[in-house]
Order: structure tokens, then sequence, then C-alpha cells
């Protein structure tokens, strides 16, 4: 009755009329043994395959014809048709003429009329366009995704710059509210300085010979540098600038020699190391006096077990840039490590602790620089040492004299952890 089914009226299924079924079927239609020997392909089957000569693969174990990394998944379904059970799975196998190709491949068993397992049936489809177009799929997956990553990426860049930014705001406004603050203080520190002057001038008179003029020109200088100080705070806060002028930055060096001392200690010992004939620059007297004692401070602040501190100026020439004179002052102290070396001349920054240290010494000295149109260079090694240069243009370059040119102090880093 089942026959009478499918084939219709009572005609009874032939092999020819098998094989008409088999034909019209596009897939690679294979009959195997259960011995796993190939023993039929079907002719669409053998177009697909591009086999020439089926006689060479007649007889051969099905399996050895597929790569070897497919081969597993070909033992498995035959022993699972064997058992009774249907597989299907995908796999990639090169035609016989070696054109790469990925095949669905559907395995079961082929059941004689007594119910039993004679042979195994294997059914290929030809799956290489659809696994193309998935492959590319995935490249473009693939790419997509990395741009992705790279967009991600700027995004953290992106943010970190805008942190950053934040972060530069967040200084510019404390600078701003210090100019502020400073700007109603400065009055009246500047009306007791005035009176201090005027008390130490009126008792200079009553005094008369009976008191060394020396220790009131002492206060008197002390407190002319208090006034300094102000104002170069002031200027520091509010970003203005006093008039500039041409300085000789060798004499004004020798002329705060005394106070400088004074500033270091009995435990330090000062040197300075100036170049003689050395140009002008224009700077601002006031500012420079600022920051050299800043720098100077800053050193002491460096070597609490005392040592040698170097305060210098020489001129440096360059075969690429214009001439620059460069003060300098080199420590032996404890060192910046590359962190703390890195955020150097950030303001408010400090590693002294809470009321110890501002954070504008060396800020100062990079705003100077920068309203000078120079720039500055630290090199710091630790336990060694620190040396913080500040270069400035010269007013008129002198000519190049190779014989005594000095670049063993500098180079074009800021900031160098030796």
């Amino acid at each position: 009755m089942r026959d009478e089914v499918l084939f219709g009226g009572g005609i009874s299924p032939s092999k020819d009329l098998f094989a008409q079924v088999i034909s019209a079927s596009r897939d690679c239609i294979k009959i195997i043994g259960l011995d796993g020997r190939l023993l039929e392909m079907s002719q669409p089957g053998r177009a697909a395959m591009e086999v020439d000569d089926f006689s060479a693969l007649c007889g051969l174990p099905w399996a050895k014809l597929w790569p070897e990394e497919s081969r597993a998944l070909i033992i498995e379904s035959v022993a699972k048709a064997k058992s009774g059970e249907r597989s299907v799975f995908e796999a990639f196998c090169p035609t016989a003429k070696g054109k790469p190709r990925w095949w669905e491949v559907t395995v079961a068993p082929i059941h004689d009329e007594n119910g039993g397992i004679s042979a195994i049936l294997s059914l290929s489809r030809d799956i290489s366009e659809q696994q193309h177009a998935l492959q590319s799929l995935t490249r473009s997956l693939g790419a997509r995704e990395a741009q992705l990553v790279q967009v991600s990426e700027e995004l953290a860049r992106e943010s970190a710059r805008l942190v950053e930014m934040r972060r530069q705001l967040a200084h510019s406004e404390k600078v701003k509210l210090m100019g502020e603050f400073v700007g109603h203080i400065v009055h009246d520190m500047n009306n007791i300085l005035g009176i201090l002057a005027s008390t130490f001038r009126l008792m200079r008179r009553q005094c008369g010979d009976t008191v060394p003029r020396t220790i009131f020109a002492q206060g008197e200088e002390a407190i002319e540098r208090g006034s300094s100080v102000v104002r170069q705070l002031l200027d520091f806060a509010r970003g203005g600038e006093d008039e500039p002028e041409e300085v000789d930055i060798g004499t004004v060096l020798r002329s705060w020699h005394g106070m400088l001392s004074h500033l270091v200690g009995r435990d330090i010992t000062l040197e300075l190391a100036i170049e003689p004939d050395l140009p002008s620059v224009t700077t601002r007297t006031g500012a420079l006096q600022s920051v050299l004692f800043n720098l100077v401070a800053n050193a002491h602040d460096a070597m609490p077990e005392g040592g040698k501190l170097v305060v210098g100026v020489n001129l440096i020439h360059s075969a690429v840039r214009e001439d620059r004179l460069c003060l300098f002052v080199r420590d032996e102290g404890i060192g910046m490590p590359p962190h703390v070396l890195a955020r150097a001349g950030e303001p408010f920054f400090s590693t002294k602790g809470v009321g110890k240290g501002t954070g504008l010494g060396l800020a100062s000295a990079f705003e100077f620089a920068r309203a000078s149109h120079g720039r500055v260079e630290i090199e710091s090694i630790e336990t060694k040492g620190t040396t913080v240069s500040v270069l400035m243009p010269l007013v008129s370059p002198p000519p190049i004299d190779t014989a005594t040119m000095n670049t063993s102090h500098h180079h074009d880093m800021v900031r160098t952890p030796s």
C-alpha cells in the first residue's frame, strides 16, 4: 500500500525510476557501504565534485576523501547511521580538481525490506556561496568591530583630554581667585611695608651715628624685597607685567649674593657661576628676583642635609635657533621621580605637604619664561639633584665664537629625568 501511495496506483518502483529521482536532484547523493566505503555517486554529484572518473574513487573509504580536519565528522556520522541515527553537519571539502567548497551534509541509514540497515545515504548540498557571504559578513563585522574599538579608544582619549582640560580650568579658576584675593589685600600689605620703611627712616634720623647704618640698610633692603615679592605674586595671579628693561643678569646676581646666602643658611654652600662678558636680556628685574628666590628656596628644601648649591648664568649657542642666555640653579638634593617631574611647573602642585608649599615656585618660573619669550628646562636625578634652567632671548645677539661654544647643560626637552 505504501508503494502505491508513493508511485501511483499499483505501480511498483523500479531501479530506473529511482535513478531518475536521484538524477533530478542537484545535490551530491552518495551511497556508502556499512564498512564506510564509497559505493555510488549521482551524476549531478559527480559534476558538483568535478569527478571525471568515478571508478578511481569507488570502493575507497569515504572519510579519506575529506580533508584531515573534517574526517572526524565523517567517521562519527557513519557510526551514527549504522546505529540508525540521522546527522547533519557543515564541512569544507575541495572538489576533485581542487576548487574550495563548503557542504551541508546529511547522513542517514538505508533500510532494507526487513527493516535492517543495508547501506548509508549521504546527501551533500553546496553552500559555498552562503559560506562566502557569511565570511564576508564576518569580515565586515570584524572591520566594524575594529572601527568601534578605534572610536572607543578615541573617545577614551577625548575623555582624558576633557578631564585634563577640566583640571586645567580648575587651576585657572584657582589662579583667578588667588588674583582677586591678593588684589584685596596687597594694598594694605604695601601700606604696612610703607609704614615700616618710614619707621626705619625715622629711627635712622633719631639714632644718628649711635646705631650702625648697615642695620637700617639691611632692614630697608628686606622691606623693598618684601614689596617686590608682593608685586610679583600679584603679577602671577593676575597675569600682569611690569615694564621690562635691559638687565645685566651677571651684575644682578652678584648684587643679590648676600641675600641668597642668608636664604640658603649655613648648611648649604652657595656658589655663583657667572660667565664673563654676557649680553643683556630684556626682562623685569622684580619678576626675575622673585623667580630666582623661589628656585633657590626650592633647592634649599631639597637639601635637608646640606650640600652645594650653584646659581649661575651662561650663554647658550645654537646652530638651529637663536642664542639664549641661561640662568640656572643646580642643587645636590633629593631629585624628582618621573611622575613628579612630569607635573613640575603645574600651578599649585606641591609635594611638600599641607602648609609647607604653595606649588607656585616653579610655576612662576614657567610663567616668567613664557612672558620673556623663553623656556624652562629641568634635569633631575633621584638622590643626585636637580637643575632648573631658564633660557631667555638676548637683546642683541653677539657673533658666534665656535671656540667658546657651550651647550653642555641643555637640550630641547623641557623636563628630563636623567
